[in-house]
């Protein structure tokens, strides 16, 4: 039969295995410290440099087309969007799983990614969110969308752009940007999920059972990672309409909730 290998190690080499075998879990813990650290200090510093960025390779754009770009009417059509993509082709988000459903009058949208993939890619979806409720829209406010298509360089573009993620006051329809750490459960508040109306939207929806099936964890628990479960994550926009992500060590997920 098959002799397990470490029964021929002597003592000497069963210690220097040992200690191998701590340093790569210390090596380990060590980088997913650092991803934690860089997901936990987006701020408002991050947002902006990207929404400078975005000014430096798409400026054309923006002023041949910046005052008309919003057209979404619906929330739906405004959470399905992601500006880089859709208004200035960029390459698509490496998005690995989709979670679309509705509950009464509430509609949900979670997007799966790998983490070491999305972390290179967290200044573009953090803009991503805040830009798809922030451009103002051509038919609500016209003479904004012009400001911000006729500034007259990247520093007066984050200016206008950023200016409402700076804004500590809630909007009109009572929710406010924020770049802010918050427990799980109170993320979770956000949304209603159990058991019984996961039956109801699997029955309507194929995509979603097929995304179950892959996690067949959350049959019976929150809609959250599991490896570990996380106790907090980052808010974006909080109040009646909400955006946040939270994350384990393999995966950050990315929440959209809003009323119809």
């Amino acid at each position: 039969g098959i002799v397990d290998p470490i029964a021929w190690l002597d003592s000497n080499s069963l210690a220097r295995l040992s200690v191998c075998g701590q340093q790569a879990r210390r090596a380990v813990e060590q980088v997913w410290q650092k991803w934690k650290q860089q997901l936990e200090g987006v701020g408002l510093d991050l947002l902006e440099a990207e929404l400078a960025k975005l000014w430096t390779s798409h400026s054309p754009l923006i002023r041949s087309a910046g005052a008309k770009m919003s057209k979404l009417c619906s929330a739906a059509d405004v959470y399905r969007c992601w500006p880089s993509r859709d208004w200035f082709k960029e390459a698509a988000l490496p998005v690995q799983d989709t979670f679309d459903f509705e509950i009464r009058d509430s509609s949900y949208n979670v997007w799966v990614f790998q983490l070491q993939t999305a972390l290179p890619l967290l200044g573009r979806i953090v803009c991503d969110l805040y830009l798809r409720m922030a451009w103002p829209s051509c038919r609500n406010d016209r003479e904004e969308a012009q400001q911000w298509a006729s500034a007259a360089d990247a520093a007066a573009f984050v200016t206008l752009a950023a200016k409402q993620a700076r804004d500590e006051d809630e909007g009109m329809f009572g929710h406010r940007w924020e770049l802010k750490m918050r427990p799980s459960y109170q993320l979770m508040e956000q949304i209603w999920w159990d058991p019984q109306r996961q039956g109801r939207m699997v029955g309507r929806n194929r995509d979603f059972a097929a995304v179950l099936e892959r996690r067949p964890y959350l049959e019976t628990g929150p809609l959250l990672p599991r490896y570990p479960m996380p106790l907090d994550g980052l808010s974006l926009l909080w109040g009646q309409e909400s955006v946040f992500m939270t994350w384990d060590k393999h995966e950050l997920w990315v929440y959209a909730c809003y009323v119809d």
